[in-house]
């Protein structure tokens, strides 16, 4: 995105003026913020167009969940997401939380729809 001159020297761009490591910092913050506004946007979208139409989107809720993925995939390769030293039980928390929210939906939706 943002290359330097041969000479060593930053570059200047029009939209950004002379680029420093406090512009690229703030360039790419808003990005990301971006990136997250617009995945949370199409999930919404897909709840809400499967609550009002019965039709879940299929195709827009993959777009989010492999947008996140992305996201997790890169953090974990740099070492940002799993560099806490409480990771490992944080993360085996989380697998029991959504094992047991898991099997009360399932559990739920049985009763509800044998009635």
């Amino acid at each position: 995105m943002f290359k330097e001159n041969k000479k060593g020297g930053k570059k200047s761009v029009f939209i950004y003026g002379t680029i420093d490591e406090r512009t690229k910092s703030i360039v790419y913050q808003g990005d990301a913020y971006m990136g997250r506004f617009l995945l949370f946007a199409i999930l919404l979208d897909v709840v809400y167009r499967g609550l009002r139409y019965d039709d879940p989107m299929w195709e827009l809720l993959l777009i989010v969940i492999i947008g996140g993925g992305i996201s997790t995939f890169y953090q974990i390769k740099n070492k940002i997401l799993v560099n806490n030293p409480n990771f490992r039980k944080s993360l085996f928390l989380l697998i029991v939380i959504s094992l047991i929210s898991a099997a009360v939906t399932f559990l739920v939706v049985f009763i509800l729809n044998h009635k």
